[in-house]
């Protein structure tokens, strides 16, 4: 072993040189913390969790630390470098972190915390080649459009599902009279590969040995 089996629960992958670890799964929260690949433990409880992937990311960590009500960015010493004051913090990508704003509102801030973007969207997903997917309405007609980091749309919201681009491509969904389909589009909004019906791609990625986890589908995260 290069690190001892001494976790409850531990993330499948080391980001950015560490993987968060739960040293006793019956106080999850308080025995909360993270690993260097040595094996050197750093002890950060929580006060809240969610199921979606929290890890750094450009050498910022989103967390709502034990005895905290709101949330906020820690580095790799477990101190704060963007102060708890988000009622939810998502990771850091191209320079941007999505957060959820005590008033209601979403949006984007820097490394230094400063707010770059702040609207009523209902959702907000992490910059990708210079654009973020984000949803006007979720419970609208065509919610789905792409903005720059000014927070302009590049692509006006016209898409009922849609992801990240990659390649220069983004897999969307729409619906029309003859079904739901899907198809790519680039940076345009203009179709370049679909739409057609009954599809089940993927999203484009350059075969260069790297994996991020944080940016796959659950299929791809199986082993197989």
């Amino acid at each position: 072993f290069v690190i001892a089996p001494e976790y409850d629960f531990g993330d499948r992958y080391f980001l950015e040189g560490y993987a968060t670890v739960v040293k006793d799964g019956s106080e999850f929260f308080s025995s909360r913390g993270i690993i260097d690949k040595k094996g050197n433990f750093l002890s950060i409880p929580i006060e809240s969790f969610d199921f979606t992937i929290n890890s750094f990311s450009e050498g910022l960590y989103p967390i709502c630390k034990e005895g905290n009500e709101l949330w906020g960015y820690i580095d790799y010493t477990g101190e704060f470098v963007i102060e708890p004051e988000f009622t939810k913090c998502f990771i850091f990508s191209e320079g941007m972190g999505e957060v959820n704003f005590p008033d209601g509102d979403v949006g984007y801030i820097d490394r230094d915390g400063n707010v770059v973007i702040k609207s009523q969207f209902d959702l907000t997903y992490p910059f990708s080649e210079g654009l973020a997917l984000v949803n006007v309405d979720i419970l609208g007609d065509k919610p789905c459009g792409y903005i720059d980091k000014t927070g302009s749309f590049v692509i006006e919201p016209q898409f009922d599902s849609a992801s990240y681009f990659s390649e220069g491509l983004a897999l969307v969904g729409i619906s029309e009279e003859d079904g739901y389909k899907n198809g790519f589009i680039d940076k345009t909004g203009e179709f370049v590969i679909g739409p057609v019906e009954h599809c089940g791609f993927g999203n484009f990625r350059k075969i260069d040995g790297t994996f991020d986890p944080r940016k796959v589908d659950d299929e791809e995260l199986k082993i197989k």
